[in-house]
Order: structure tokens, then C-alpha cells, then sequence
């Protein structure tokens, strides 16, 4: 018969962390399943042979903490699992580094660089501005947005469509899984 497990002897069997600090140990992706959960944001990470989960973590408090600690390669692979759960809602279509597309809940969002570095967002072709817009604006340390190889500049977001506020506030969450410094 088998000798137990130095981990059965220490009565942690079934166990799981929610601990930051060792999403790391779990890098072994032929061992670990990682899945994301988009309703809580959160990932599970689960053993392939067992099916046990053996870890559940925060998606925002993981990546603060490989931010602060510079395990920024860790952090391409949380956005990765985010974006293939997300892209069933929102496609992105690069035009060039001046001008994209974004296809969210059935309608088309052109974003447009204009003279001052700012993203100019419209609905459909639409490149008119009619009354009020709203801009915002990243994290003071963001500078570019950083998509399959092109890289996008910009200063701020500028929404020209008001009547579709949220749903354009939804599509910069969404693009922010791609901020680079």
C-alpha cells in the first residue's frame, strides 16, 4: 500500500486558498485548469486529474498583487482568461493605431483619434458631434492601449453619444484588460 501524502499527513486534503499570495505555486497549467467566473470575477483554479478545486481567488486582488510585485507576465494570462470569456460580447476590430471598432450587445462603436490624442468614441459612422460629450480619463501612469501587436495612444476617452453612456463605459472596462505603461 502507498504511504500517504506528506500533504494528507498535514490534514490539508480538500483544502483550497483564497490567499493572493500563492496564485504563483499554481502556474502549472498541465496540473491546474485556471476558469474564470465573469459573474463574481473571480478564477478558479482546478486540479485536471482530481477535479477538485483547489484554489479561488479575487481577480482584482490577484492582480494588484502581481502589479506591486512585478509579475506582470502572470497578468497577461488573468487578462487572456478574462478575454475569452468576454469576447463572446465584444469584438474588436483594429483599423490602425488612429481608429478601431468595438461590436458590443449587437451595435458598432468607432473609436477615433482626434488632433488632441483623445479617443473620440461614436456610434455606428456617425462623426459628428452634436451637444455635450463626457471625457475620461485613464490611470495617470496608463499611456496606450496595447491589442494584438498595435499599440494605440491616447490622452483620454471622449464620448460623443450620450444616449449610449453606459454601454460605452462598459466597452473602456472592457478595453482597459489592455492598458499598458
Amino acid at each position: 500500500m502507498p504511504r500517504p501524502s506528506r500533504n494528507n499527513r498535514r490534514k490539508t486534503t480538500g483544502l483550497f486558498t483564497t490567499n493572493p499570495k500563492q496564485y504563483l505555486q499554481f502556474q502549472n497549467f498541465a496540473k491546474y485548469k485556471h476558469i474564470y467566473d465573469a459573474q463574481l470575477d473571480y478564477i478558479i483554479v482546478v486540479n485536471r486529474e482530481t477535479k477538485d478545486p483547489k484554489a479561488t481567488f479575487n481577480c482584482a486582488d490577484v492582480i494588484s498583487y502581481l502589479e506591486i510585485n512585478d509579475h506582470h507576465e502572470y497578468i497577461r494570462n488573468i487578462n487572456a482568461l478574462r478575454d475569452n470569456d468576454l469576447t463572446k460580447h465584444f469584438n474588436v476590430t483594429i483599423i490602425n493605431s488612429e481608429k478601431f471598432t468595438v461590436k458590443a450587445l449587437g451595435m458598432k462603436f468607432l473609436f477615433i483619434k482626434d488632433n488632441l490624442d483623445n479617443l473620440v468614441i461614436f456610434k455606428d459612422k456617425e462623426w459628428e458631434i452634436n451637444d455635450e460629450v463626457i471625457m475620461t480619463t485613464p490611470d495617470e501612469d496608463i499611456s496606450h492601449i496595447h491589442y494584438k501587436g498595435t499599440r494605440i495612444y491616447f490622452n483620454s476617452y471622449v464620448i460623443a453619444d450620450m444616449e449610449y453612456e453606459e454601454i460605452i463605459k462598459s466597452i473602456i472596462g472592457f478595453l482597459s484588460f489592455y492598458y499598458q505603461k
